[in-house]
């Protein structure tokens, strides 16, 4: 069953094994270690790591579903599925979801271990963008969970207010068309690009300290 907690879990452990890094190293060796690698270098991973993010929830919103992805998901999730028709196409098209879920998790795990990383060097100067893009990847999958969980096929399903759902659908899925907006996915767009904005001076900049 699809589960966004895991996306804090996943994250609070990358960015504790960044922590112990620090502690084992020191603070201000792993500083001049990270000094050596430039202000740049830094810089683009972070950036890089937020490219990756932003990708990954792209995919995990579309409509479309390739060949053979399906039969992959099933596979890796190693589950007995269900011998009714319309709860098997279900529980297949929520282990897609889950797979490609997995792939925002990984990349969001990796910014924030980028993040903290940067702020041995920088401070909380991008802590704030972070959050913000770290803020709207937990609402889709919080959409994602809730979304699965009301489609499920139910002798007793639970209430869904058309109004309800056609918000909750409008992050989960990619919007198109002019009377469509994809107002989630501009939210998206707006934390990366606040986050490159931060980053650009530094990316301008490949080397010397800033």
């Amino acid at each position: 069953m699809f589960d966004a907690s895991v996306f804090n879990d996943v994250v609070s452990a990358g960015c504790a094994i960044v922590v112990a890094a620090a502690a084992a190293l020191g603070l201000q060796t792993w500083r001049e270690q990270l000094k050596g690698a430039g202000n740049y270098e830094v810089a683009r991973r972070v950036l890089r790591a937020a490219l990756k993010t932003r990708d990954a929830i792209e995919l995990v919103r579309s409509r479309f579903i390739f060949g053979g992805e399906t039969e992959v998901a099933v596979k890796k999730s190693g589950r007995e599925l269900s011998s009714y028709p319309e709860m098997r196409r279900h529980e297949e098209y929520e282990l897609v979801v889950w797979q490609r879920w997995r792939r925002v998790v990984d990349a969001a795990s990796e910014l924030e271990t980028e993040i903290l990383e940067s702020e041995v060097l920088w401070g909380s100067e991008i802590r704030q963008e972070g959050k913000n893009l770290r803020a709207v990847t937990v609402k889709l999958g919080n959409a994602i969970e809730e979304h699965l969980e009301l489609a499920r096929p139910s002798l007793s399903p639970l209430p869904d207010p058309p109004e309800e759902r056609k918000r909750r659908l409008a992050i989960v899925l990619k919007q198109s068309g002019k009377d469509s907006p994809d107002e989630y996915w501009n939210e998206v767009l707006g934390a990366v690009s606040a986050l490159e904005t931060k980053l650009l001076p530094r990316l301008q900049r490949k080397s010397g300290a800033g």
